[in-house]
């Protein structure tokens, strides 16, 4: 999972990495950029991307569901990320990766 994908641009790299085999949630809190990543998506033709609406702080999924989620120049837009940390380790798998990049 991705939380804050901006414009899509990583999440489609690392779609095109897992393969269709895979697939990638993409964690977004503003509904018109909802909109515009699946639009970016579409045309793309990456169809492994799930677009999800959601804040970090209280993530709609259950638990331990996600090998990987990663922020990339997202952190310092979150006010409590400690608050946030702790939601993404709720969702991770056991032996997971939580990765940032500023």
């Amino acid at each position: 999972m991705e939380i804050g994908p901006g414009n899509g641009r990583n999440a489609i790299e690392a779609a095109k990495l897992l393969g269709p085999e895979g697939s990638l949630t993409v964690l977004e809190i503003e509904s018109e950029y909802i909109e515009k990543l699946e639009r970016t998506f579409k045309e793309e033709k990456a169809e492994n991307i799930i677009v999800a609406p959601g804040n970090a702080y209280s993530l709609p999924f259950g638990n331990e569901i996600f090998d990987q989620i990663f922020f990339v120049c997202y952190v310092n837009e979150i006010p409590d990320l400690f608050k946030a940390i702790r939601e993404c380790f709720r969702v991770l798998k056991f032996g997971g990766t939580l990765a940032f990049s500023e």
